[in-house]
């Protein structure tokens, strides 16, 4: 009973801690503890689609490192405890089909919009995450060829999921503020 207490009063924290937020990038490291805590996972981690770098020369421009040609590459930012060794590892495309893919369904991909028929009965609304957001779902990693693994294989499952959210610490939006100004 005081544990279930205990992890309500956490949840609750949690949550707030995020509605309370200034920039969800600070909310990122409890949001992989709070995965973790509540999904029984064995590792949770954070990856951000990054540029691939590339060697520069010491009178190179600001830029001059970003690899615009390679296919963009996932770079692991956040990870809970037990998986910490993740954390500034890149995953390419060639590695981690699975895992990209899930970025590649995002970009320039827009939900139809359907139109509403004034005589059809309302639809219900349905709540279930596998249905309302975007994620890939592996059940049983060693069984599917697309997953890949660095060291021996653990039994499991694996689910990825999109992370999108409204940010102004972009090029574009710098961009725009000075364009703005």
């Amino acid at each position: 009973m005081k544990e279930e207490k205990e992890a309500e009063d956490r949840k609750a924290a949690f949550f707030k801690s995020i509605e309370t937020s200034s920039d969800l990038n600070n909310n990122l490291q409890e949001l992989v503890d709070f995965i973790e805590e509540h999904t029984g996972s064995t590792g949770v981690y954070i990856g951000k689609l990054v540029s691939q770098k590339k060697p520069i020369e010491d009178d190179a421009g600001d830029n001059d490192h970003i690899d615009e040609e390679a296919p963009k590459v996932i770079q692991y930012t956040h990870a809970t405890k037990s998986h910490q060794f993740m954390v500034d590892r890149v995953l390419t495309p060639e590695m981690g089909v699975v895992s990209h893919s899930c970025f590649a369904e995002q970009e320039g991909e827009e939900e139809p919009v359907e139109e509403e028929d004034a005589d059809a009965p309302p639809k219900p609304k349905n709540d279930d995450i596998l249905t309302t957001f975007k994620h890939i779902y592996v059940p049983e990693v060693v069984r599917d060829s697309r997953m890949w693994f660095k060291r021996v294989p653990r039994l499991g499952s694996f689910m990825a999921v999109p992370l999108v959210y409204l940010s102004c610490l972009s090029d574009e939006a710098l961009e725009a503020a000075i364009v703005d100004f």
